[in-house]
């Protein structure tokens, strides 16, 4: 591993980081929802079930954005494609800091599944092609742990954040740093290596035949049922685990981060 690393150049480098941190602050701008459930709840802004209602507008975005979104990352330029993702995910949470308001919790989290789902598909298209086949495995390996670095800086800063400073800041520091690294992702990820201009005219070409073929693919058809029984129970925790731990098991906001940090981290 260590050798693998050592081989990268600066572009490599520059990638793999950009991929790795972006799609990290992604997760900080999608769970900083399930950080102010309590607060939200204990004022009176929502109800339990509103909240759920405004969870649900974000995961049905999500699910119709990762496919169309995937298709796109093929095309697009992914430097532009995650950084404009991350960028309107990151306003969005700083607005909603502003706003008590159902309807525009609802259609704003809604709006930001969508640009949430625009963080894998350029990652997964970037690993593809910057690293190759030898090693692109190891590589999407450690960008998988893009993730866990997201959640840890949720469950941990952000919880401290809303508990010394209000819900409202919980959105709109995730919104401020995620900000910050949005520029950085436009900064330095690169769109594509070099490559022969022959090769790329054909690759397009056949991009589109390729793509209707994974529709007929019954692999990807059992592997996306298997993925969604894995984020059944990975959003449950990651949407739910806090507030039951503070309403039921009576933990502080803190407490209860710290724990859930631990339960999806280990």
């Amino acid at each position: 591993m260590t050798k693998l690393l050592q081989g990268l150049s600066r572009d490599h480098w520059a990638v793999f980081l950009s991929t790795t941190f972006g799609y990290g602050f992604y997760y900080v701008t999608r769970l900083s929802f399930s950080l102010t459930k309590t607060s939200l709840t204990e004022n009176n802004v929502f109800t339990t079930s509103e909240i759920g209602y405004i969870g649900s507008a974000l995961f049905f975005a999500y699910a119709i954005g990762k496919l169309v979104n995937g298709i796109i990352a093929d095309r697009a330029n992914v430097r532009y494609l995650m950084s404009l993702g991350l960028f309107a995910s990151s306003v969005i949470n700083f607005v909603l800091g502003f706003s008590e308001s159902f309807m525009v919790f609802a259609i704003l989290w809604g709006l930001n599944g969508w640009f949430q789902s625009m963080g894998a598909p350029s990652s997964v298209v970037s690993i593809s092609r910057w690293f190759s086949g030898k090693n692109r495995g190891s590589f999407y390996g450690m960008w998988s742990s893009s993730h866990n670095i997201g959640e840890a800086i949720t469950f941990l800063v952000t919880a401290v954040v809303v508990s010394y400073f209000g819900w409202q800041w919980g959105f709109r520091a995730a919104g401020m740093s995620a900000m910050i690294v949005s520029a950085l992702v436009f900064t330095f990820l690169k769109h594509r290596p070099v490559i022969q201009l022959g090769s790329l005219s054909s690759n397009q070409k056949s991009l589109g035949k390729e793509q209707l073929g994974v529709f007929a693919n019954i692999n990807v058809w059992v592997i996306a049922l298997s993925s969604a029984a894995f984020y059944v129970t990975r959003y449950g925790i990651n949407s739910w685990g806090v507030f039951f731990l503070q309403n039921e098991k009576g933990y502080s906001l803190i407490e209860a981060g710290s724990i859930i940090n631990g339960v999806l981290n280990v």
